[in-house]
């Protein structure tokens, strides 16, 4: 999914003001993950225009997805978007910071909503090759549409209820 649609889940899911930046910045950590692959499409992209070939921003995101990130870049996202270092971080927060460990939760449901929203998601690296299907969110409209309604639902019901 989306960087700003993880936002928006752990804003929904912890909806206390003074851990919103926290909450935020928790939302979209494991996307970290995802910077070797940006700088390898940008330094493409790079190397192209000093060649003097121009492309916009919509051809950007078509080289995204024809360029095939590096052994390193894909590590580095799986490890990110694993449910071991996930775990690890729980227990750190509960070995550490037991008041944080609602930031636990909000990294369980970026890694449980990309399961479904990307290609093949990788939840036991590096200690398993096992992988789950999912559908591509940037391949497919519906993704984001079944996303943005869930949003508007889960919120509206929220609101009733507080």
């Amino acid at each position: 999914m989306d960087i700003l649609s993880h936002a928006l889940w752990g804003a929904t899911i912890v909806r206390e003001k003074e851990l919103l930046p926290l909450v935020i910045g928790v939302s979209i950590f494991p996307d970290v993950g995802s910077l070797p692959q940006v700088f390898e499409v940008l330094g493409s992209y790079y190397k192209d225009h000093q060649s003097g070939i121009r492309r916009n921003f919509r051809e950007l995101l078509a080289d995204w997805k024809k360029i095939q990130p590096s052994e390193f870049a894909l590590n580095f996202y799986h490890f990110f978007h694993s449910f071991i270092v996930w775990l690890e971080i729980t227990i750190l927060l509960f070995l550490v910071a037991k008041d944080l460990l609602v930031v636990s939760l909000i990294y369980l449901v970026h890694l449980i909503i990309d399961i479904p929203s990307h290609k093949e998601a990788r939840p036991l690296y590096p200690f398993s090759n096992f992988r789950i299907k999912g559908v591509y969110f940037l391949d497919n409209k519906w993704v984001f549409v079944v996303n943005i309604l869930l949003l508007i639902i889960v919120n509206v019901f929220i609101f009733i209820l507080a």
